[in-house]
């Protein structure tokens, strides 16, 4: 088994996060309520939008989404092949048809999001949803996508603190959803939300999220007849409500830190004509993962190389989402096949040491020379 010395992702976790959330304890707030109100508030304010519904997972709140948009059996959803694995599924829980979509391809920009024209093209009469996630840090042309006039849900989980045509990415969506795990921008160990500017959209929302909502105001009623509707239990503890209040005012600091890290890299790798990489001076990029073309090497043998070593590097995506069906032909989505051909992610965070960062460079020179 390999001694993993610096991991792909790792949450920056400071004292002051850990006291504010043994105080949580402390005043007995472990379930949804006063803090995890507060996290709403707060997090909704920075983004730019009317409210917000945390809720226990980033899969959880795009399960919401879609129910609260009425998606269902027979409805397709779009959504690029080169994302998270947890699209899909929450598009699997409400029996709809995913439609996948091919990417963008810009390195500098590292813009690795959906294709607004390969989108229109794949749009139909049962087109329901489309789904635009803003991967890696850089955002999608979401305006583009936007203009078909089909709902958008919009995952802005690895560009929290991006700024899109003047706007704050997560802002844009008809409902925007968040995944707050130890591995993403603000960690809050688990958790997600759902962002809108409908109040009816947040009250269903609401209401779905935790199926006794309405129990205390029924205690005193007589009748013994009540309708029936799935629910979920999805709400956020205040547990990890209170570790995402302290995150987000740390959340200038840790863009801050990411960029800084990104020149750091570009500095270092500059010379190496065997790689193209990202331009660091690009804004809207957060740099939640740094991605290196590769012209020559092939990625696995790289990721070895750095594994070997104790480094846990990554390929960005992987597999894509058509590799779970079948009937994918993979010449459909030319882009997210050159992407997977080509790109890697080696760790970038605000809590790498210098002595980290030193090391995980040199690994990687070392890792892109012949005979290796």
């Amino acid at each position: 088994m390999v001694d993993i010395k610096i991991p792909l992702v790792r949450a920056t976790i400071e004292d002051d996060d850990v006291k504010s959330t043994i105080l949580a304890v402390s005043e007995k707030e472990f379930s949804y309520g006063k803090l995890a109100r507060r996290f709403e508030e707060d997090f909704a304010r920075y983004i730019g939008v009317e409210g917000g519904v945390a809720t226990n997972s980033g899969t959880a709140a795009l399960h919401l989404a879609l129910r609260a948009l009425n998606v269902k059996k027979g409805d397709e959803v779009i959504l690029p092949s080169y994302t998270c694995i947890s699209l899909l599924q929450a598009i699997h829980y409400v029996q709809a048809t995913p439609v996948f979509a091919d990417i963008d391809f810009d390195v500098e920009r590292m813009e690795y999001n959906m294709d607004a024209e390969d989108v229109a093209r794949r749009t139909t009469k049962r087109t329901k949803a489309i789904i635009v996630p803003h991967l890696f840090g850089s955002p999608a042309r979401i305006d583009k996508i936007i203009d078909s006039g089909i709902p958008v849900i919009e995952d802005a989980t690895q560009a929290i603190g991006s700024v899109y045509k003047d706007r704050n990415v997560g802002s844009f969506g008809t409902i925007s959803i968040v995944s707050f795990h130890e591995s993403k921008v603000l960690a809050c160990g688990e958790g997600g939300m759902i962002l809108t500017n409908t109040k009816d959209t947040l009250d269903r929302i609401r209401y779905l999220a935790d199926y006794a909502y309405e129990q205390p105001f029924l205690r005193f009623e007589k009748s013994t007849t009540y309708p029936f509707e799935e629910r979920y239990n999805y709400k956020m503890s205040g547990v990890n409500a209170a570790l995402g209040i302290s995150q987000l005012k740390k959340i200038k600091q840790f863009i801050k830190r990411r960029k800084e890290l990104a020149k750091l890299y570009n500095d270092e790798l500059l010379s190496i004509e065997s790689i193209d990489l990202p331009d660091p001076s690009y804004k809207p990029n957060i740099f939640f993962r740094y991605m290196v073309y590769l012209k020559e090497k092939n990625p696995t043998d790289v990721l070895a190389y750095l594994l070997r070593h104790g480094i846990e590097g990554g390929r960005g995506v992987y597999p894509p989402l058509h590799y779970y069906y079948k009937s994918g032909k993979m010449e459909k989505y030319p882009m997210t096949e050159h992407a997977m051909s080509h790109l890697v992610s080696v760790p970038l965070y605000p809590s790498l040491t210098d002595n980290e960062i030193e090391f995980l460079i040199n690994c990687f020179k070392d890792s892109l020379k012949d005979g290796l």
